[in-house]
């Protein structure tokens, strides 16, 4: 058996990547050789941590179900005065004197404890908790299925301590709900409610400028499977025809920043995509580890100003002078006399400073055209143009 993390072949080396959604940064594991994104959880991406090391790259360690380690991760530990919160160096010193080892983390602000454990006894531990003394989960608690970027360095002889995991992490209850939030969107959450609509408009999103360019896959490719595209962009380690985790990875993180972080939604949704398979339908805990670390990483969703609707019938050529908006209608309307439409072919509605192509309807006859403008913020009817 291994004496610590660092004699077993478990790790990988990670990037951090800033998020196309969020524009926070993430720890994503790649190939450094590729430059490729890899699924941690898969061995054969797996290396010595001399291997890791000597790619000169972020390290981090694979848990599995096959080795004895766990992880105790203590999260956002430094209080206003910029000192450790005494919580956090209670359980240090508990943690420390039964034989774990311990580390700052990467990020300077937590700590990961990390000894051997029963995974038989401790499989009904809670993965996050804490929620009771600070309002918020701030502990995690991981046996297998994560990866762990390694900090500033361990001290400690990594001893089981399995005792004390059962006293300090509480069970989890027979029917206690997944780990993230099932609640419903986000507060600040303005997007469709219907999911029809909502496929509609992640599918037509073109993504980041990475995406555009091709050197990320769009929301719709990921959606709909393109199998050119992800067999290029998320090669498979193992000869599959792409990487479906991380396939799954990023359109999970596309369907968080739409959904509002809605989770149940999320399921349903990725139920409908191309990618869903008998992995995400019969692993509860492979989507609810899934989808929890896409609503973590996105600290933006889908929010835009209340949108201002109007629709105007004129004449090309004509000055347009609206009339009073319509309350029951939320639009505003001006019909203008005149002798012909035929040649209206575009529409530019003015929003603030910026000019915004607008949809252009001609009636039955021919001789008026009907345009919608739909935009965020108010639009200036009066500096609405007609172009041949």
């Amino acid at each position: 058996m291994s004496k610590t993390i660092f004699d077993l072949r478990q790790f990988v080396n990670w990037r951090m990547v800033t998020d196309d959604l969020t524009g926070r940064g993430r720890k994503v594991p790649f190939n450094p050789q590729t430059g490729r994104s890899i699924d941690p959880h898969h061995e054969l991406n797996w290396k010595s941590y001399d291997e890791a090391v000597a790619a000169s790259q972020n390290v981090g360690f694979v848990l599995t179900a096959k080795d004895p380690y766990y992880l105790f991760d203590i999260d956002d530990a430094i209080g206003a005065d910029g000192q450790w919160i005494p919580e956090a160096v209670t359980l240090y010193q508990q943690f420390v004197a039964a034989g774990a080892a311990a580390e700052v983390s990467q990020s300077g602000k937590g700590m990961h404890l990390v000894g051997k454990c029963d995974q038989l006894l401790t499989s009904n531990r809670r993965n996050k908790f804490g929620k009771e003394l600070r309002g918020k989960n701030w502990l995690e608690f991981y046996t297998q299925k994560r990866f762990m970027a390694l900090g500033q360095g361990f001290t400690g002889p990594f001893a089981d301590t399995t005792g004390l995991i059962l006293s300090v992490v509480p069970e989890r209850a027979p029917d206690e709900p997944d780990t993230y939030d099932t609640s419903g969107p986000r507060p600040d959450y303005t997007g469709p409610t219907d999911d029809d609509e909502l496929i509609r408009r992640l599918c037509s999103s073109r993504g980041s400028m990475n995406a555009m360019f091709g050197a990320t896959a769009t929301p719709g490719q990921l959606f709909e499977g393109n199998l050119a595209v992800l067999s290029k962009l998320f090669p498979s380690p193992s000869g599959d025809a792409f990487d479906r985790s991380s396939a799954d990875a990023a359109l999970l993180g596309h369907l968080a920043f739409w959904t509002g972080c809605d989770a149940e939604r999320m399921d349903r949704i990725f139920r409908r995509s191309a990618l869903v398979r008998d992995k995400w339908l019969k692993r509860e805990d492979y989507r609810r580890d899934s989808i929890e670390f896409a609503c973590k990483g996105c600290k933006q969703v889908h929010n835009t100003p209340p949108i201002e609707c109007a629709t105007v019938v004129a004449l090309d050529g004509d000055v347009i002078v609206p009339i009073a908006a319509n309350e029951a209608s939320a639009a505003t309307e001006s019909s203008i006399a005149s002798n012909t439409c035929r040649t209206v072919r575009r529409a530019v509605a003015v929003c603030g400073q910026v000019g915004i192509v607008v949809a252009v309807r001609r009636s039955a006859m021919g001789n008026r055209a009907h345009i919608t403008c739909i935009a965020s913020g108010k639009i200036d009817l009066q500096r609405i143009r007609l172009e041949a």
